[in-house]
């Protein structure tokens, strides 16, 4: 038997259905940096044209996954390993600055929101990815097709699950 939802978990399914776009759109840009990422872990010198390419990339992912932050604290989501990770208020202050940075215009080119963010070199990116590797643990049963059962399972409470 289907039961129609209270209209409070409807709303609240599709607030994460929302947040699960904002997430795959993040990913993607991560997705698109990694071959960066890794040339560079392997000492690889990017030409020019790719090292333009891969601050791009990165900085644009980055600043996306502070998005998702947004959106997570918004909906008032829970998960104990994103949850210890917005823990680390210094970090997630650069990111949200170094958000603004690339999402605002800065008529200056070294502005001090990238500098702080890329001056704490593998530790903010290291974060950065750890970050995002939880997100995506928490949002992989939907990145498919939203398991709107689970969804509202877990909108409901632990009591909810069967």
């Amino acid at each position: 038997m289907v039961t129609q939802l209270p209209e409070d978990v409807q709303r609240r399914v599709v607030d994460v259905i929302t947040l699960i776009r904002y997430f795959k759109w993040s990913l993607t840009l991560q997705e698109r940096a990694a071959p960066f990422m890794r040339a560079k872990e392997a000492g690889e010198t990017l030409s020019e044209e790719d090292a333009i390419r891969s601050v791009g990339l990165l900085s644009y992912w980055f600043a996306s996954l502070y998005v998702v932050v947004e959106g997570w604290q918004e909906l008032g989501l829970q998960d104990p390993d994103v949850e210890s990770l917005l823990a680390d208020t210094n970090s997630l202050s650069l990111l949200r600055r170094f958000r603004n940075g690339v999402f605002h215009f800065q008529a200056s080119y070294t502005d001090k929101r990238f500098a702080e963010f890329f001056g704490k070199g593998l530790e903010a990116v290291g974060w950065a990815q750890t970050l995002n590797s939880a997100f995506f643990a928490f949002f992989r049963p939907h990145l498919e097709k939203p398991n709107t059962r689970l969804l509202e399972a877990w909108l409901r409470g632990p009591s909810a699950i069967s």
